[in-house]
């Protein structure tokens, strides 16, 4: 076998059973051709700035000086009074190409409250736009974000550490946004770790003007810190447009870097901004699904949209498919995600919704682990099983909780019930189904005003009549049926006197549950056993085990149980949404992986044997 063509064996294996998530920290990789780089790709500088020629303030003038080949900002505070240095460059319209980049040469500052930002704005009658290309943090020197697509806040997205390197304040860096007819890339010294669908910035340009700032501030509101004395000064060398004059080679968006233990993805999705103190409505949940396949277009076999069922009140219960839909023949390996059993638990829905941003930005990009996933899986996800109670705290939970600090929101579904108050009516979805149902009062109740009432009978809702006939209808392999909070992974049984599975079974639960832990670090087991939750009656995964034979498992999502009940259910703060979802990612990404087969390649020298295949996973299916 020649080397060429080992090398392609490789190539192709690796392709099919995908590249994992993350690598260990002495792993090496090698860059791959086509990066942004100025010798890798045909571009053309198209604009330099004239580094002494800027505008600024008068307040900032004593912060802001320049020479040809630098620029230097400055920032400080004194006594409560905050000085900030900021320079801007015009930019002439015709010098904004439709495909191309920005490149920043600069060295960040360092200390407590400073924020470096590098952004390319346009502006006309008060209409103001931008695109950040950095915005550093002082006080984390390994860290950057980006603020999508306004400088707002609830749109921002954090970089917790970027690979390889230790301290970005130490050296010059370039810091690189691309563009081209459909997405927005970020890159450090050619490294790529960030990605968006293009806006509409570059398609409107008729009367805009356009700037390159450069800013380096002081958020107060960072550090009670009254001074800042170490390194508060931030120098460009270097600020370029550059047009791409050939679409031959498009920018890479493979990461080459592995550097450190919390390791960026060359897919890092945004959480959708929803309307519920920052979660979808279900009315927004359903706009998401509808718009899928717009982002699918040229590939409608790689999705499917169902309405499995109806509510109480008749809201439609919508699951959408992705990977092999329609398939020809037998059914590929599936795995089942479902979200908000429990209405007042938006993340269980919303980390859902980010997992199928990852998707799809990683189809589009060609990323070998998506495909594997999608050309070999098929994947269900029904964002929203209790509609009736989720819209009803859509339209009563501000209301109630400024009445009652301590209530959290609607639970059960709406099933009316004679109570003392409309709240307390209901019937808890996640009691509802035939295993345990009746076996006692302690898992579950029989007060149709209680917070755990199962119900008159096993599946008397129409929610849990849905998920049952759709399960009993398809080769579910695996499946996640998230809840929050606590960052917990409940495996069967959570009804206690049905102990654990069979000891083979169990070490199957337990494999699975501890990959898909490695990286969040969530406890897992029977509730019962090993957490301060408590046994569980008419459970969702329970039945699915115990009646179909399904790895099926209930994840409690963040934040961790020190929150309290109404932060723990709806956190509002972006950065812990966004948390909450990505620390998910591997672990819904493994349940589809471990769904069906997985082929490993081991190569051999003695015998003659140059290579064997090895078949991992469970291979499940009807």
């Amino acid at each position: 076998m020649t080397m060429r063509r080992l090398a392609w064996l490789l190539g192709a294996l690796a392709l099919a059973r995908g590249r994992p998530l993350r690598e260990t920290a002495n792993s090496t990789k090698t860059a791959v051709s086509g990066t942004p780089g100025t010798g890798d790709c045909a571009w053309k500088r198209a604009w330099t700035a004239k580094l002494d020629a800027f505008e600024t303030s008068d307040a900032a003038t004593a912060h802001v000086s320049a020479t040809p080949d630098a620029l230097t900002l400055s920032a400080t505070t004194m006594d409560g009074a905050v000085a900030s240095g900021w320079a801007t460059y015009p930019v002439p319209r015709d010098n904004i190409p439709m495909s191309g980049k920005l490149v920043v040469q600069a060295t960040l500052a360092k200390g407590l409250g400073l924020r470096p930002t590098v952004k390319l704005v346009k502006s006309k009658d008060g209409i103001h736009r931008e695109v950040v290309v950095l915005s550093g943090v002082g006080e984390q020197p390994d860290g950057l974000q980006i603020r999508w697509p306004h400088a707002t806040s609830s749109n921002t997205l954090h970089m917790k550490a970027f690979p390889c390197i230790d301290d970005l304040t130490l050296d010059s860096h370039a810091f690189q946004v691309t563009w081209d007819d459909g997405w927005f890339r970020w890159f450090v010294d050619d490294v790529f770790y960030l990605e968006q669908h293009r806006t509409s910035f570059f398609a409107m340009t008729a009367g805009y003007t356009y700037t390159v700032q450069v800013e380096l501030a002081y958020d107060t509101n960072a550090t009670s810190h009254s001074n800042v004395t170490i390194d508060a000064s931030m120098v460009v060398s270097d600020i370029g447009l550059y047009k791409q004059t050939s679409p031959a080679r498009t920018p890479s968006t493979t990461n080459p870097s592995d550097c450190s233990n919390y390791i960026t993805r060359a897919i890092l999705p945004t959480v959708p901004q929803g309307s519920l103190r920052g979660a979808l409505t279900f009315s927004e949940v359903l706009e998401y699904v509808e718009a899928v396949p717009t982002r699918l277009r040229s590939f409608p076999y790689l999705l499917q949209q169902v309405d499995i069922g109806t509510s109480l009140e008749a809201r439609p219960l919508r699951a959408l498919c992705l990977g092999q839909c329609h398939p020809k023949g037998k059914a590929p390996p599936q795995t089942l995600y479902t979200g908000l059993h429990h209405a007042r638990e938006p993340m269980s829905m919303m980390n859902l919704v980010y997992f199928v941003e990852y998707l799809l930005l990683g189809f589009h990009q060609r990323d070998p682990n998506v495909l594997h996933l999608l050309l070999t899986r098929q994947l269900w996800f029904l964002f929203v099983v209790n509609p009736d109670g989720y819209v009803y705290n859509e339209k009563h939970l501000e209301t109630l909780h400024s009445e009652s600090a301590g209530y959290s929101g609607q639970r059960k579904n709406r099933r009316p019930a004679a109570c003392r108050t409309n709240v307390d009516a209901g019937v808890d979805l996640n009691r509802n189904y035939d295993v345990c149902f009746d076996q006692d009062t302690v898992g579950s109740s029989t007060d149709a005003c209680a917070e755990d009432y199962r119900g008159e009978m096993a599946f008397s809702e129409p929610e849990t009549q849905a998920i049952r006939d759709f399960v009993a209808n398809h080769s579910v392999a695996t499946a996640l049926n998230y809840h929050a909070f606590g960052k917990y992974v409940n495996i069967p049984f959570a009804c206690q006197p049905k102990g654990a599975p069979a000891a083979a079974d169990m070490a199957i639960f337990t494999s699975i549950a501890s990959e898909m832990t490695k990286y969040n670090h969530f406890q897992f087991g029977q509730s019962w056993q090993t957490s301060d939750l408590y046994s569980v009656n008419g459970e969702t995964s329970d039945w699915m085990w115990n009646a179909h034979g399904i790895f099926a498992m209930s994840p409690e999502t963040g934040p961790a149980f020190d929150f309290g009940d109404v932060d723990g259910f709806w956190p509002t703060k972006a950065s812990i949404v966004h948390e909450i979802c990505e620390e998910l990612l591997y672990t819904n990404f493994h349940a589809a992986r471990i769904a069906g087969p997985i082929y490993t390649l081991r190569l051999l020298v003695r015998r003659q044997a140059y290579w064997r295949l090895i078949r991992l996973g469970l291979g499940l299916g009807k």
